[in-house]
C-alpha cells in the first residue's frame, strides 16, 4: 500500500471548542492530514469547529466508558480541557472537579495503546528558588512533590511556591501543578503508558496572528524588570 493509500490517523481533541484547541485542530486537519474527533461536553457550542472536525462526540468527560468509546481507534488523545471550570474554593475541591476527565483519558489512552498529551497551563511550574544552588533553572523534569504527599492534600505543598507570592492565583496554579504530578504518577504506575505533559507556547508566549494576549504585555514587563514571576514562561 502506497503512502497516499494509507488510512489517515485519527486524533481525539478533548474540549475541541476551546480557545487553544480550535486552531490546533484546524491546523492538524488542514495541514497534517489527520482525522479529527472532537470530544466535548453536551453543552458545548461546536458551530465554529464543524468545518474542520470529522466527528463530534458529546458526553460526560468523566465517564470512562464514554471516553473509551469516543477515542477508540485514535492515534492520540490531546487534552485541552479547561481544568478550572468552575473555579473552586480549595485545591482539594478543584482537583475533585478537574481530575476525573484527565484520569478517564489517561486510562482510555492506555487501553487503546495511544498517545495522551496533557496541555498544562498558567503558573503550573513553581519559580521559587532562583537564588538556590542550581540557580533556579527550569528543567524538563517536574519538580518533586513533598515526601508522602497526596494529590488531594488540603494544605499547600511546601515544594510549590512562586516568586512574588502570586496569592491571587496560587490555589488554581497549584491545582494545575498537581494535575501534572497525577500524570507523572500514572506513567510511573503504568510504564507502557504513552502519556506526556506539554506547556503550549500560546499559554505564556506571544499571541497568534492579530489576537492580543495578556502574555505579550507580561513578557514585556518581565524584560524591563516589572514582573518578577515570569521566569517559567520561557519554555
Amino acid at each position: 500500500m502506497s503512502e497516499a493509500e494509507q488510512p489517515k490517523k485519527k486524533i481525539a481533541i478533548l474540549a475541541a471548542g476551546s480557545y487553544m484547541a480550535g486552531p490546533i485542530a484546524h491546523h492538524l486537519h488542514k495541514n497534517g492530514g489527520y482525522v479529527i474527533v472532537a470530544i466535548v461536553r453536551e453543552s458545548t457550542d461546536t458551530s465554529a469547529i464543524e468545518d474542520f472536525t470529522d466527528d463530534i462526540r458529546r458526553g460526560d468527560l468523566s465517564d470512562l466508558e464514554f471516553m473509551k468509546s469516543a477515542t477508540k481507534g485514535c492515534f492520540a488523545i490531546v487534552n485541552f480541557l479547561n481544568q478550572l471550570m468552575p473555579p473552586k474554593e480549595t485545591i482539594k475541591e478543584q482537583l475533585e472537579n478537574d481530575l476525573p476527565p484527565i484520569q478517564c483519558a489517561l486510562q482510555a489512552a492506555l487501553e487503546h495503546d495511544c498517545i495522551f498529551v496533557h496541555t498544562s497551563g498558567n503558573f503550573s511550574i513553581p519559580t521559587a528558588g532562583k537564588d538556590s544552588i542550581d540557580g533556579g533553572i527550569i528543567k524538563a523534569e517536574l519538580p518533586d512533590k513533598p515526601v508522602g504527599a497526596d494529590l488531594l492534600d488540603v494544605e499547600s505543598w511546601s515544594t510549590f511556591e512562586h516568586e512574588g507570592g502570586m496569592v491571587a492565583v496560587s490555589t488554581l496554579a497549584e491545582a494545575k501543578h498537581r494535575q501534572d504530578h497525577a500524570i507523572q504518577d500514572f506513567v510511573k504506575e503504568n510504564p507502557s503508558s504513552k502519556a506526556r505533559v506539554i506547556i503550549p507556547a500560546g499559554v505564556y508566549g506571544p499571541s497568534v496572528g492579530t489576537k492580543f494576549s495578556f502574555w505579550d504585555l507580561a513578557a514585556h514587563l518581565y524584560l524591563i524588570g516589572q514582573f518578577g514571576d515570569f521566569g517559567h514562561a520561557f519554555i
